[in-house]
């Protein structure tokens, strides 16, 4: 009777801790839009700055993140294309509908040249041989060594015909 009255205690007592941890954490829930079309914005990573928690947005621009109780008191926002931005915890709690709104940040990148590409040679024992040249005479090589290895096999003395000429199939 003793016993079963401890074990009862202590089950008691371990569900009143994991209630107690389950209500330190909260749920942060929103839409990530374009602050200029108010498009939605998907694939967003969204997470608490110097933490390892986060998240990424849905395609439709929708997320949920559980923020722990001891996290700080904010919530940063990046994708490429977009501003960077970090938002305080209470802010996004109290948004309307829990819309973020992100500003698009184009980059200027340098001007990127394409030209179609050259034929490296190289040099073997005073030859110039081009790659292609090469791959062409190793594939002669291992073409070679694949007949004189059949050649072998065909000349031993085994049971099997030399060639099917002599063979009758009916």
């Amino acid at each position: 009777m003793k016993n079963a009255t401890i074990k009862t205690l202590a089950f008691c007592g371990i569900l009143l801790c994991c209630q107690f941890s389950l209500h330190s954490q909260t749920t942060l829930r929103g839409r990530l839009l374009d602050a200029e079309t108010r498009e939605p914005i998907g694939y967003v990573s969204v997470g608490i700055p110097g933490s390892s928690t986060g998240t990424v947005a849905a395609p439709d621009g929708f997320f949920e993140l559980v923020v722990p109780a001891d996290a700080q008191n904010s919530v940063a926002f990046s994708c490429i294309g977009y501003a960077r931005r970090t938002a305080a915890l209470g802010e996004l709690m109290a948004a309307n509908g829990g819309d973020v709104f992100l500003h698009p940040a184009p980059m200027l990148l340098q001007e990127v040249v394409v030209s179609p590409a050259r034929e490296a040679k190289t040099e073997v024992l005073g030859m110039e041989k081009t790659n292609t040249a090469m791959a062409v005479n190793f594939a002669i090589m291992t073409a070679s060594i694949k007949i004189s290895a059949l050649k072998s096999v065909g000349d031993s003395k085994s049971k099997r015909p030399r060639s099917w000429k002599n063979s009758s199939f009916s």
